[in-house]
């Protein structure tokens, strides 16, 4: 009788932890861990498309944003490296005690991976959020798998997550797949922007 119980027990859970997940499969993924196990990026019709043919279409870390663009011509995000951060967002190694705002537009930094469906997700988002705000705010992308000590730095934990800079005043950070209305509500109420 005693085996009975316990081979009962054991089912139940099993079913328990069965259902968990499943509801965290379905329900929970609002953004990926930093220790998910990397996926390859599918192909095809993949909102991510954007981002990597610009990359294809660029070599070397200089390529991937051209300081000297004017600032009222980009029109999607751009990737960076950390490199470029320093130079065009916030340098930490020549200010580490505090926020020194580099850029000239407020600015959001969306930390991604190619791996990422959540990432993948909010592309098209903020690809439309920098055409609406063409020349009032910036969009930098940051590659959080080639670029693992400014993920360091900011101590990301999942992703995508999301640096909003205002021109003045500290960033703030959110995470996860955002709705459209969150971003709109982070342009207005953290960067000031109208």
């Amino acid at each position: 009788m005693k085996k009975i119980v316990n081979i009962n027990i054991m089912k139940a859970i099993k079913i328990t932890i069965l259902l968990i997940l499943a509801f965290i499969t379905v329900f929970g993924q609002q953004g990926c861990s930093a220790d998910e196990k990397k996926q390859k990026p599918e192909s095809g019709n993949d909102v991510t498309d954007t981002v990597t043919k610009a990359d294809e279409n660029k070599s070397g870390n200089d390529s991937l944003v051209n300081e000297t663009e004017s600032s009222d011509v980009q029109s999607k995000p751009i990737k960076i490296n950390t490199d470029q951060f320093k130079k065009l967002v916030f340098n930490y190694d020549e200010n580490p005690d505090k926020w020194v705002f580099e850029g000239d537009m407020p600015t959001i930094i969306d930390f991604y991976a190619d791996w990422c469906k959540p990432c993948k997700m909010i592309a098209p988002t903020l690809e439309k959020l920098q055409e609406k705000y063409k020349g009032k705010i910036r969009v930098y992308k940051i590659n959080t798998d080639e670029n693992p000590g400014l993920s360091q730095y900011f101590q990301i934990q999942g992703i995508p997550a999301l640096l909003f800079i205002p021109m003045e005043g500290q960033p703030q950070m959110a995470s996860g797949a955002l709705p459209e209305a969150d971003f709109e509500k982070a342009i207005k109420e953290v960067m000031k922007v109208q």
